[in-house]
């Protein structure tokens, strides 16, 4: 068999060795991992593992750096994304692969890691006998299924495996005279280790690392969200993508389309589902203020419509059993650990395990201690309005209207004259509010790529009187700010707009009217006002997202105001107010989409590339990489030229001494008779002379080199 045939039937090898592995844990595990990224995350450690194993000189070493640089960076990316996501998902993903039902995020990162191994040995399969990249990669495929499943077969087969490698380290490094003694040392320190390794399992189920989750993720998760915003949402980590940041206000949201709910409900209705509602704003965020009381109960003077004597609350879901006259929420993400629901739902009926540790409250949202899985389903009821009811009116406390009232110390005087210009004359509180609203409407536009408040700037301030530019976050704001100047206690809310189909465009074809989908382009920021005859109102702010401000135009909406038509800011708004109805199965994590404008940019990137490695094998173009201008690069050189030569059966000039050696590198090569004697010259006054160093000397040592050495190998 011809060496050109042989190499190619292990670079065959090598391929179905690096995509072996993650083939079948893609299967096994269920992963939502596009079949033509994994493969092309693959393939891609291998085209330049190849040539840098078939080329000779330069070229091999730049695909070599490349090669490297590749793995490292593949690397780097699977390893950020196994750190930044949450605890949470690793302990519910352990649960599920137990349940035989693996899936989710964790799943993709277990195929992505063993991408990253099996791509990176499999290159030693060009270079190697087969059996050592071999054991490598059942090395690898043993600890990944022991880290999987966490049964005994798993177990034992890593063992035998580690055995294997022990006996074979002892027998094949350690002289003959000492194999019995250091055969015996391998032995006790595997079995030492082996101890160490079981013995977190003895203390409790592996889990997730709480150090990683509790001190080295949130710092990395800020870090990388911050510079690569959308790197999270490449994963679908739970908790990226739908929601707006409340600690530092503004920017451009990254929201991601990836279905999250499926709502059932009446047809053609619009849903505030809030999960959080926020008392305290200093400028540049909101927060929650504290509550002496974070019991399961909701609070009598928190709910829209809500009597004194009446008491909204939290049902256990019994099995089969479906609340009549309810909406029903089921999740379509791996987990979410927040509570949905509307300000006049009476009872949330949910499973029983989710009951248990929940804390929070109806006023400011709840935190779920066992978080909602993948296709569980919540129930909420609602009560009769206040107005329908003919009950008594509800009563908000001086104490807790006080709280709803507060404004930052330092108020801009601007800001404060905007609110006096806004006030109803007869100071009726739905006419101040409308007066608002209608200011927003008019003055500002609506645009999901805003500019960033500046550091230490007021946001709303920023965004009234300099930017006039935003989205729900600063519609929202302005909006709590100005009533609470006007007296009109309010807070702000976080949560999704839901608008359910109907049967009227584009919605007249959908199989269930009222069923719909929510993803985190519904995410949104409203206010709460109180209401003296209703109680606390979700009140719609943001002028973009209420159809009372468009008309119908065919199958279109005519947007009454100005706003940005930028395709971020289009698609947000499509979504929000259900112009575009989502599918369960839309969007899935890892997603494959050819970009024409980075193939077309990656063509010439990639020939002007292959020119200079051509340039430099052909002309000698001088690479000054590591090499500084001194006798010690001179001679570092002179030793790789008299390796090269060595490689050609040229014997070292320390045995032959130079002239000899002179001859010999001489006697097949005629023609670098010239070459070689002006290269006698320059080492007889590099390492025999004491004359001061010259860098011409380095440099024709260099071009020596590159020229008549760099390809032997």
């Amino acid at each position: 068999m011809s060496d050109k045939l042989s190499f190619w039937i292990r670079a065959v090898l090598a391929a179905v060795a690096a995509v072996l592995l993650p083939v079948i844990l893609k299967l096994i595990l269920r992963a939502e991992l596009s079949w033509i990224l994994l493969v092309l995350l693959v393939f891609g450690k291998i085209a330049l593992a190849i040539p840098s194993a078939r080329l000779r000189g330069l070229p091999a070493r730049a695909c070599r750096i490349l090669s490297i640089l590749y793995t490292l960076g593949f690397a780097a990316v699977v390893l950020t994304g196994i750190l930044i996501t949450p605890y949470s998902a690793y302990g519910i993903w352990f649960e599920s692969v137990q349940d035989g039902e693996s899936r989710g995020v964790v799943s993709i990162l277990i195929v992505l890691l063993a991408a990253v191994f099996s791509s990176a040995l499999a290159g030693r399969f060009l270079r190697s006998p087969f059996l050592l990249p071999l054991y490598g990669q059942l090395l690898i495929a043993g600890g990944l299924l022991s880290l999987v499943y966490q049964i005994r077969p798993f177990y034992i087969l890593l063992l035998c495996l580690l055995t294997l490698g022990t006996l074979v380290l002892s027998l094949r490094f350690v002289a003959q005279t000492n194999r019995l003694r250091n055969l015996a040392a391998f032995f006790l320190l595997f079995l030492a280790l082996l101890a160490l390794s079981w013995l977190p399992m003895l203390i409790a189920e592996p889990r997730g690392s709480r150090i990683v989750d509790q001190q080295l993720h949130p710092g990395l998760r800020q870090t990388v969200v911050a510079v690569f915003p959308r790197f999270p949402l490449l994963y679908g980590i739970p908790g990226f993508g739908y929601g707006f940041e409340s600690k530092r206000l503004g920017g451009t949201p990254i929201l991601s389309d990836a279905p999250i709910f499926e709502i059932q409900g009446q047809p053609g209705q619009r849903l505030y589902l809030r999960t959080a509602a926020y008392t305290t704003y200093d400028g540049q965020s909101w927060g929650k203020r504290e509550e002496a009381d974070s019991s399961v109960g909701m609070d009598d003077d928190t709910r829209e419509g809500a009597g004194a004597d009446e008491q909204s609350k939290l049902v256990p879901l019994s099995p089969g059993e479906i609340p009549s006259s309810s909406v029903r929420i089921t999740l379509l993400t791996e987990y979410y650990t927040l509570l949905p629901f509307t300000l006049n739902t009476r009872s949330i009926h949910l499973p029983e395990e989710q009951i248990e540790g929940i804390s929070g409250s109806f006023e400011q949202g709840y935190l779920l201690a066992e978080p909602l899985r993948s296709d569980q389903s919540i129930y909420l009821q609602y009560g009769q309005r206040l107005r329908d009811s003919g009950t008594e009116a509800p009563v908000l406390s001086a104490e807790t209207a006080n709280s709803y009232l507060e404004l930052p110390n330092r108020l801009s005087p601007e800001l404060t004259a905007l609110a006096r210009q806004l006030t109803d004359p007869s100071s009726d509180t739905r006419s101040t509010l409308r007066n608002i609203e209608r200011y927003l409407a008019q003055n500002y536009t609506y645009n999901l790529e805003a500019e960033r408040t500046p550091i230490g700037a007021d946001f709303v301030d920023t965004f009234l009187f300099q930017h006039r530019e935003g989205y729900c976050v600063h519609f929202a704001s302005s909006f709590v700010i100005l009533a609470r100047l006007n007296g009109i206690p309010s807070r702000y809310a976080t949560g999704f707009l839901a608008a359910l189909p109907g049967g009227s465009p584009p919605f007249e074809d959908v199989r269930q009217p009222g069923l719909g989908t929510v993803s985190g382009l519904s995410s949104h920021a409203w206010p709460e006002v109180w209401l003296k005859d209703r109680g606390w109102t979700a009140w719609e702010a943001t002028t973009a997202v209420n159809p009372s401000y468009y008309e119908e135009m065919g199958e279109d909406l005519l947007y009454e105001y100005g706003r940005v038509g930028n395709r971020l800011t289009n698609r947000q708004l499509r979504a929000i107010l259900g112009r575009e109805p989502l599918s369960r199965e839309q969007t899935t994590s890892w997603s494959w989409g050819f970009n024409w404008q980075i193939f077309l940019l990656a063509i010439p990137a990639l020939a002007l590339l292959f020119i200079a490695l051509l340039a430099i094998r052909r002309y000698g173009i001088l690479v000054r990489v590591s090499l500084r201008p001194d006798r010690r690069s001179a001679m570092k050189v002179i030793a790789k030229i008299a390796s090269a030569f060595h490689r050609q059966g040229v014997a070292f000039p320390d045995t032959l001494g130079w002239v000899r050696w002179a001859r010999g590198a001489c006697r097949d090569a005629p023609h670098l008779e010239p070459y070689v004697s002006r290269l006698l010259v320059v080492v007889q006054r590099l390492v025999y002379s004491n004359r001061s160093f010259r860098r011409r000397d380095l440099h024709y040592l260099r071009t020596f080199y590159l020229r008549f050495c760099a390809a032997i190998r």
